[in-house]
């Protein structure tokens, strides 16, 4: 609660400005890989997971008086880039089929069917171990920040039993502080991972062998990069700028469609691959067909590079609700 007090809503407090509004700064010249930052205040470090801190962080973001706060977001956006630029085909396979490798591999680490993977569950395994294997990772970290993740959230199965007390069930580990067989165990779903996209994995070895022999790092969008870089970044450069630049193409061309048409609805945030308006409520239909348009369709004729479908996921609050009440649109 006192993070939540002076890291969150302190800055927003700080910043308020003579008109009642906060005018978050989005740098685009200080992150290495080309992607934003935000400042004064942060706007894309604030809490989501945490459902407490989340209400606390978000009820004072509130729309203009009538209008709604309606976002879109890129739906599995550094997936589809990664399978792009590596043209892995099992990936371009699973993401035109819609499969969840996420899901797929949180079975193989925890064991479980698909049924009893929690939502947390999913989660350590896309942040804990698929994004971090495709960013030049390995099977010792994953089972480290997935087993503390475990941990500190006392994460069970959607039927309620422990993910400690499963693992053990199953002959994973063999007590509850035994990360060591913990760790051969992902080393095996490591290995079945690689095998399974083999593509992807000779896209990274081609990229390092690049960049040893010319010293730079070449992006998808035109982008390059230079200087000293780990081979974690080498392999997460090229998909995180991208993915960015694809969030940015489409600000581009909707700033121009809201200009041609006179709409009232404003871009007032974004978050990565995730894009904020403060709307009309009856500009909404026509605007949510727009993004469709502009961010999945118009941008695969202009960039060839993207190989995959592209999807978005949308939400929004009720008139005049904060940020916190949001809810998915179907």
């Amino acid at each position: 609660l006192d993070k939540v007090k002076n890291t969150y809503i302190g800055q927003f407090l700080r910043e308020i400005n003579d008109d009642n509004k906060i005018h978050p700064f989005f740098d685009l010249h200080t992150v290495q890989t080309y992607r934003s930052a935000s400042s004064r205040p942060n706007f894309q470090n604030i809490p989501v997971r945490d459902k407490q801190a989340k209400k606390y962080a978000r009820s004072g973001i509130l729309p203009s008086p009538g209008n709604i706060i309606f976002d879109f977001d890129y739906k599995a956006m550094e997936v589809r880039v990664c399978a792009s630029i590596s043209q892995d085909p099992v990936l371009m396979k699973y993401i035109e089929e819609d499969h969840d490798m996420h899901m797929e591999e949180a079975c193989n680490i925890y064991g479980l069917p698909p049924k009893r993977v929690s939502k947390d569950l999913r989660h350590f395994s896309k942040n804990g171990f698929v994004f971090p294997e495709i960013y030049g990772s390995y099977y010792v970290n994953c089972a480290k920040n997935i087993w503390k993740g475990c941990e500190e959230g006392k994460l069970m199965t959607t039927d309620g039993q422990d993910i400690f007390d499963h693992l053990l069930s199953e002959g994973i580990i063999k007590t509850r502080s035994d990360i060591t067989s913990f760790e051969n165990h992902l080393r095996e779903v490591e290995t079945n991972f690689w095998e399974k996209y083999e593509g992807v994995k000779q896209w990274q070895e081609s990229v390092i062998e690049r960049y040893i022999k010319d010293g730079v790092l070449e992006l998808a969008t035109g982008f390059s990069c230079r200087g000293y870089l780990s081979r974690n970044n080498l392999c997460n450069y090229p998909i995180q700028g991208p993915a960015f630049h694809c969030l940015l193409y489409s600000i581009i061309h909707l700033s121009d469609f809201l200009l041609e048409e006179g709409m009232k609805a404003k871009m007032i945030a974004q978050i990565h691959d995730n894009l904020i308006f403060d709307c009309p409520p009856e500009e909404r239909d026509h605007l949510q067909k727009k993004c469709i348009y502009i961010a999945t369709q118009k941008i695969r004729e202009d960039w060839k590079w993207i190989k995959v479908p592209l999807s978005l996921e949308f939400s929004t609050t009720e008139v005049n609700q904060s940020w916190d009440s949001k809810k998915d649109i179907e």
